[in-house]
Parts: C-alpha cells; structure tokens; sequence
C-alpha cells in the first residue's frame, strides 16, 4: 500500500469555492515519483485518528495547470483546521487518470461521481 506523509499548506481555496474543501499537502520532489497521478480513494490520519477521503495527486489541469505535482485530500465528514498538521495518506483505489475538463461544472459532476465511487469501495 502506497503511503504519503506531508504537512497541510494553504491552498488557492478553490476547493472549498466548488464545495469540496481539501487540505493540500507539501510534497517532496522524490515522493511525487513513488505514487501515480489521479484520484484515489484515501485513509487519511490525523493526530493518530483515522478518516476517509479522495484525493487528487497532479497538476489540476482544469483550473490552471500548475508546475509541479501537487496532491489535495477531501475529507469525508471533516471540518477542522489543519493547516500545519502532518497528514499520512494511504492510497487505497485508484479511482480515475486526472484529465483536464471542459468547465469547472464537469469538474464538480466529476468529483460527485469520485466521491460516491469511493464510499462504494471503502465501504465493502
């Protein structure tokens, strides 16, 4: 099981804007090649307490495309601070390649359908 560590950043805020909040977290340049590119279904511990989630590790290609890999975790049922906090991330399900969407609206429709697929298979 491939596993990420990195501390939580503040992000563009995009996230919470399209009501999928994610905390975004600091990769390191040699992680980024251990892991795949996509959307994943996540276990993610906080404080040694565990929570589910998807995320997504790339360039966000849809709402400009950045530099490096980055990855951003939504959280199932989680609305707490965290910027500063450790984060370890366990992927669970590669769910889907990141691909760049015609408009933020089939983004959201997309990130709907990655979130019920990843309750589905966390769930089993």
């Amino acid at each position: 099981m491939k596993k990420i560590k990195g501390v939580v950043v503040k992000g563009n805020q995009l996230g919470s804007k399209i009501g999928f909040p994610t905390a975004n977290v600091l990769l390191h340049s040699d992680e980024v090649s251990t892991f795949g590119c996509g959307v994943w279904a996540v276990s993610v511990y906080i404080d040694e307490k565990k929570y589910y989630g998807v995320a997504n590790i790339g360039k966000h290609p849809t709402v400009g495309e950045s530099v490096q890999t980055q990855i951003e975790v939504h959280i199932f049922d989680f609305d707490s601070n965290i910027y500063g906090k450790m984060l370890s991330i366990e992927l669970l399900y590669h769910l889907r390649d990141e691909k760049k969407f015609e408009n933020v609206t089939e983004l959201k429709k997309a990130i709907n359908s990655d979130l019920l697929l990843a309750k589905k298979l966390i769930s089993k």
